[in-house]
């Protein structure tokens, strides 16, 4: 007969997974990561040759859930987003933050100065605002703390160069902070018209980190000023645009075109019911 002994319980625990109270920011990574630990906290606690063959496949299959997450981007809150333009494009501002941001961690953070970075910030509509991508050279970039990088990164460039002046990336027993400010003539994002929705992007290397501000998040959004408060993380980082037939964050339509009166208009809002349709009908609500 084979005996096989049963192992003392442990206790699976997730570093790194500590979250400030009152932050419901949709952190499905840590979701996962914490439904995991259970689920391999009772297969080794029960003990038995079949239950070590469970714990081997299900974390075979959750290292291919972690490896994919970062071709799909890494999804963050945000805390605010603060935009101003100007007639006199010298008096342009930006400033973002989050705070309390388990994805910025120094396990998975690469290092921007090695490999640089570069930062966007876009609207989800035709004619809306765009910087285009932003690069953020590896020159810039700084380690902060002893050693340097032991408390993350900072990049400075006080000629704005690219609009761009403060980038910050500081890690946390909270979850990490990351929070750019830039400013100026050659900073490109123009607020000629409200926005639906506005996001950031921040690569470097190969991951991509976005946020992203619904209308419901923003409590100015006129011509010249957008102001917005308190974004959940997004599902993903997908980039799509009104117009390519996919509804994303933002819209409540996409028809893949950006024509007015075919129900669905330019901006990808629903047209109100009863406007003629180009196809003779009447637009309704579905």
């Amino acid at each position: 007969m084979i005996i096989v002994r049963r192992p003392p319980p442990v206790d699976v625990g997730i570093p790194g997974s500590h979250e400030a109270p009152g932050h419901h920011r949709g952190r499905s990574n840590l979701l996962v990561a914490r439904s995991a630990a259970t689920v391999l906290g009772f297969f080794y606690n029960e003990g038995g040759p079949m239950n070590y063959f469970a714990v081997v496949l299900f974390w075979a299959s959750m290292s291919s859930i972690c490896l994919a997450a970062p071709g799909g981007g890494t999804p963050i809150a945000g805390d605010k987003i603060d935009l101003r333009d100007s007639a006199t494009s010298a008096k342009r501002k930006a400033a973002f933050r989050t705070t309390n941001e388990p994805a910025i961690d120094l396990a998975t953070l690469p290092d921007p100065r090695r490999h640089g970075a570069t930062l966007q910030v876009v609207g989800s509509g035709p004619g809306f605002g765009d910087t285009g991508v932003v690069p953020l050279p590896a020159e810039f970039w700084r380690g902060l703390g002893n050693p340097a990088g032991s408390r993350g990164y900072g990049f400075r460039d006080r000629s704005l160069g690219n609009g761009v002046r403060d980038v910050r990336l500081i890690p946390g027993r909270r979850g990490g902070r990351f929070s750019f400010a830039a400013r100026g003539e050659n900073w490109a994002f123009t607020l000629a018209q409200p926005q639906q929705s506005v996001e950031v992007r921040l690569t470097i290397d190969s991951r991509v980190y976005c946020a992203r501000f619904p209308a419901a998040t923003m409590r100015r959004n006129d011509e010249g000023r957008l102001q917005a408060r308190g974004a959940a993380a997004p599902a993903d980082c997908r980039v799509g645009r009104c117009g390519d037939g996919i509804v994303g964050s933002g819209e409540e339509c996409d028809d893949g075109n950006l024509l007015d009166g075919d129900c669905c208009s330019a901006a990808c809002l629903l047209e109100p019911d009863g406007s003629p349709c180009d196809d003779g009908a009447f637009c309704t609500a579905t």
